[in-house]
């Protein structure tokens, strides 16, 4: 399934994947995240879609830590060089390592978002050997608090991550899009092989074909819709 560009100015340009996982029917099994860019629709396993335990930014898709999980087979469409990546997520319990989204094929190179045991939230870039990078910032999680991450890639190697609309760390790694394989899957929820399953809540997945600039990333984090 190809990822298009949505057309637009601010945050709607280069828009290519926006599933707000707030739109679901409450209390009920769902199986379908619209992607309200129109065009890459995930499916969802044993998701709920629930109130949040704060208040503050509606309903979100509730993951039980053992089998929930939101798939998209992208068939071999790669994503930009230049990219964003955010979410917002709340856990039930940071000081276990979890994954929130992962990119990639198992096996080769892939890229992973979520916090280590130590209540930091981190990015993973493992290559087709199995090595990892990891990087985190030392910004502090707090269980049941909602937090909002973006992730920005440049053509150049260099990635730089936000935490609730703040500049934390840029960095650089050895991958880039074009190394992952062919049929590359967007999984929410867990690892691209299926495990270290997410215990909370996730809404407002976006994808950017472009590198937003900290300016966009802080309006993104103060819009919250």
């Amino acid at each position: 399934m190809t990822l298009y560009s949505r057309p637009g100015n601010d945050l709607s340009r280069g828009l290519v994947g926006y599933w707000k996982l707030n739109d679901l029917k409450s209390d009920v099994a769902n199986t379908t995240a619209i992607d309200i860019s129109k065009f890459n629709d995930m499916t969802i396993s044993d998701g709920i879609n629930g109130t949040d335990i704060n208040g503050t930014l509606g309903n979100a898709l509730e993951f039980n830590g053992t089998s929930t999980d939101v798939v998209l087979n992208n068939n071999g469409t790669y994503i930009n060089e230049n990219s964003t990546w955010s979410y917002w997520a709340v856990s039930d319990d940071v000081t276990a390592l979890k994954y929130i989204m992962a990119y990639g094929v198992d096996g080769t190179d892939r890229y992973l978002f979520g916090h280590n045991a130590s209540d930091v939230f981190g990015f993973d870039d493992i290559n087709d050997a199995g090595a990892s990078q990891t990087f985190t910032p030392g910004t502090i999680l707090t269980n049941d608090i909602w937090f909002h991450v973006a992730i920005v890639f440049n053509s150049d190697g260099k990635k730089t991550a936000f935490l609730n609309g703040v500049e934390q760390i840029t960095f650089s790694t050895a991958t880039s899009m074009s190394d992952i394989g062919a049929n590359p899957e967007l999984k929410f929820g867990q690892t691209i092989a299926g495990s270290l399953w997410y215990a909370g809540s996730m809404q407002k997945m976006r994808i950017y074909n472009r590198a937003l600039t900290g300016g966009e990333i802080s309006k993104l984090y103060r819009l919250r819709e």
